[in-house]
């Protein structure tokens, strides 16, 4: 309905235009609607051992998520919450609110149902506690010890890599790594635990402990960074095996523009190796990495229905996050990963991207990213949309893709990365999407 005010308003703009030389007046321009941009990065805090200059590169990772020109954030692997708290504390200027949920290894799944609608059965005993597999165990820890401990000969220090663990100890492992299903549980425990657990750490949790072979005991290594005020907070625990794998969950409450629900996670990776079996109780009876691909696939299909009962089929919402699965682009030499779980979230989600966006790997072996080692060159970390049209994406791109990190052994002229000079902050380089909040 036009004002009531309209009429007397048309006389003198008409009084204006009959006196001017130019009778067609400019269009007002049209205000551009309020954006956001969105950002999602997997730090790769995950243990020294495991995670390659993770003390060099944890100071530049909180400095450049603090100086972020983003919106939202969605962090994956920050597996300690003395990590998180530093991030989230050193952000808080540029990202007053934050989310994070701790969990530990008494946290239930939401869903712990398999993809035949059974309820697993959960262990009575811990995994390693049968005398025979223990023993095997035992033999493994004692050749840490003597040879990759973070204190030389004795089972208090850490591993002091995975790499030393492969070189020195594989003889001792394999009695365990391809042996009963016992042994091969027992391996998983000790393997999910070694990034992290002191040497008689991991011997003591995998045989006393039914609930030990998940890492950081238990924590889900999710952060939640935003601008804006998050509300209806909550996380998702979703079934996972060595990892705690969950979804965080809020609306998004921006000043301008429509409210809309948030969503970071981080699904299971899936190993192809031989050293990385499947232990679970989701791989549908498979062992190698088609196990892992099973579990992967079953977490997609428990995120899509969560994402449906807290946001609706339709409403507008942003998946963030660390998927491990990814399209295969041949022209941008991307290869496929989790591609039963890739087209299953393609079908139900829109990827933000511009008409114009140039493809790239965000895990990249192909000598892109140094630290990136022991997989396919993919894109596996994704900006999804759900209910917002994709003409709302003004721009898009990878993100914290800079070498900004020196390794020790830069230069040391017998350092293994001597030629290296300087490193991204993780093994993954981030993703970010700008959208427009109202059509």
């Amino acid at each position: 309905m036009r004002p009531r005010s309209a009429p007397a308003l048309i006389a003198p703009l008409a009084l204006v235009a009959a006196c001017s030389d130019d009778t067609t007046l400019a269009p007002l321009p049209k205000p551009e609607a309020p954006s956001a941009t969105f950002v999602t990065f997997n730090a790769n805090l995950a243990g020294a051992s495991y995670s390659k200059y993770e003390s060099e590169r944890r100071g530049p990772i909180v400095d450049a998520i603090s100086r972020l020109e983003a919106d939202v954030v969605c962090l994956q692997e920050v597996w300690r919450q003395s990590d998180k708290d530093s991030i989230s504390q050193s952000a808080r200027a540029r990202f007053p609110h934050a989310l994070s949920v701790q969990h530990d290894l008494g946290s239930a799944v939401d869903d712990p149902q398999d993809q035949s609608g059974q309820v697993p059965g959960q262990p009575a005993e811990a995994v390693c506690a049968e005398p025979a597999v223990r023993d095997k165990l035992l033999a493994v820890m004692d050749c840490m010890a003597q040879n990759c401990s973070t204190i030389p000969g004795s089972d208090l220090g850490q591993a002091t890599s995975t790499d030393c663990a492969v070189q020195k100890c594989t003889q001792a492992a394999v009695s365990l790594l391809f042996g009963t299903d016992a042994d091969k549980k027992c391996y998983g425990c000790a393997a999910a635990l070694l990034p992290t657990e002191t040497l008689v750490g991991i011997r003591e949790q995998c045989t006393t402990d039914p609930r030990a072979g998940i890492a950081f005991g238990g924590q889900n290594g999710l952060l939640i960074l935003s601008r804006f005020p998050l509300e209806d907070t909550g996380a998702w625990v979703l079934p996972g095996t060595w990892n705690r794998r969950a979804v965080l969950r809020a609306r998004a409450v921006p000043a301008t523009g429509t409210p809309f629900h948030v969503f970071c996670t981080h699904l299971t990776e899936i190993y192809n190796l031989p050293a990385y079996p499947y232990t679970g109780v989701y791989g549908e009876g498979q062992t190698g990495g088609k196990g892992w691909e099973n579990e992967q696939l079953l977490q997609a299909h428990k995120l899509i229905a969560h994402v449906s009962s807290i946001a609706g089929a339709e409403g507008a919402a942003v998946l963030l996050g660390g998927f491990a699965a990814g399209p295969q682009l041949v022209d941008y030499a991307i290869e496929p990963v989790g591609s039963a779980t890739w087209d299953l979230l393609s079908t139900r989600f829109d990827e933000a991207l511009t008409p114009d966006h140039v493809a790239g790997c965000t895990f990249c072996t192909n000598g892109e990213n140094p630290l990136a080692i022991r997989a396919p060159s993919a894109w596996v970390d994704h900006v999804l949309l759900q209910g917002i049209a994709l003409e709302r994406v003004v721009a898009s791109a990878r993100d914290l893709t800079d070498s900004v990190v020196s390794p020790p052994d830069a230069n040391d002229a017998g350092g293994p990365d001597a030629a290296v000079a300087r490193v991204p902050l993780s093994d993954h380089f981030g993703m970010r999407a700008t959208v427009r909040l109202s059509p």
